[in-house]
């Protein structure tokens, strides 16, 4: 197989690992693990390499400072020398991965393979996963409560509606043990997705999921937690505090562990040179990543400016 080709692997295949690899997996067994401090990103098929992208791995690297760092999937742009420079300096592990064609015997539109894939992966071998539009502010080790002791199986992070309700959650960020039971039936769902709207499965079916296992003195309390206050926040309708100067006083940047850019929104692409002087909290997050003193807190209220 061709180093820059996707794996051969069917979707049958993928189920079948996936089975053999976690059946044997008690809740007992599960009960006395910790989530591992491995890091997982999927790099899409004709997907451009930005420097956004680096900024989200440094972050990576310099504060959750993970064992390992795989990126899974095929064509990597390994021509791009932002992208070398990223597999030099983090030490990248490029891991071939299927392409997703096909969950189980159910067809996949091109924007629902990554969904899949990053269930997948995060199944079989546990951590963290994040999109490359994600800054990580905090360590997942250090911060108190940790995240990662393994009192809960998966870790997962909301997304709110305009009335700050919960609506559902998100995939844009995963934290699990390795054949944590919640994700396992979140990726079989996925056999319905032809008989469901397709577009609730990353978000509206965890959200359900979590739900109907969320109710008091539950039993299965320890399957899955939703980390309201310090995962992905502001969400994507207060996007404005994250791609505007309002932000930077508008929102409490205290207790963010990790804040989704939602970059698809934000339509600016900066370089190495112009991030020294950006002044809105992208730029601000983007210079702590790259310059600041790791040793201290990130502070909202600093501009970082070299």
């Amino acid at each position: 197989m061709s180093f820059n080709q996707p794996s051969p692997d069917s979707a049958n295949d993928a189920w079948d690992h996936l089975y053999q690899t976690c059946s044997p997996m008690t809740r007992e067994y599960l009960r006395g693990c910790p989530i591992p401090n491995a890091y997982h990103t999927i790099f899409i098929d004709g997907m451009n390499f930005s420097f956004h992208h680096y900024v989200s791995l440094k972050s990576v690297h310099s504060i959750l400072k993970p064992f390992a760092m795989y990126i899974h999937g095929y064509s990597f742009p390994t021509e791009n020398l932002l992208f070398q420079k990223a597999v030099k300096a983090f030490n990248l592990t490029l891991v071939p991965a299927r392409k997703a064609e096909k969950a189980f015997h159910i067809d996949l539109q091109t924007d629902e393979q990554s969904d899949v894939l990053r269930l997948e992966i995060n199944a079989l071998y546990g951590g963290i996963y994040s999109d490359l539009d994600v800054f990580w502010l905090k360590s997942m080790t250090h911060e108190e409560p940790s995240l990662l002791r393994g009192q809960y199986e998966m870790v997962l992070a909301p997304r709110f509606n305009k009335t700050n309700h919960r609506t559902s959650l998100t995939n844009v960020i995963l934290v699990n043990k390795r054949c944590a039971r919640f994700i396992q039936d979140w990726y079989k769902f996925y056999t319905l997705l032809a008989d469901a709207p397709r577009k609730d499965f990353p978000t509206v079916l965890p959200q359900t999921m979590w739900q109907s296992l969320a109710s008091e003195n539950s039993t299965a309390s320890d399957l899955v937690h939703v980390e309201v206050e310090r995962l992905q926040q502001p969400d994507v309708t207060l996007k404005q505090f994250i791609h505007t100067p309002k932000g930077i006083k508008s929102w409490k940047w205290g207790k963010s562990i990790a804040c989704n850019l939602f970059y698809d929104k934000y339509q600016k692409n900066h370089t190495f040179d112009d991030i020294k002087v950006v002044n809105n909290p992208i730029g601000r997050m983007a210079r702590y990543i790259l310059w600041g003193d790791k040793t201290k807190a990130f502070d909202m209220n600093k501009d970082y400016f070299l």
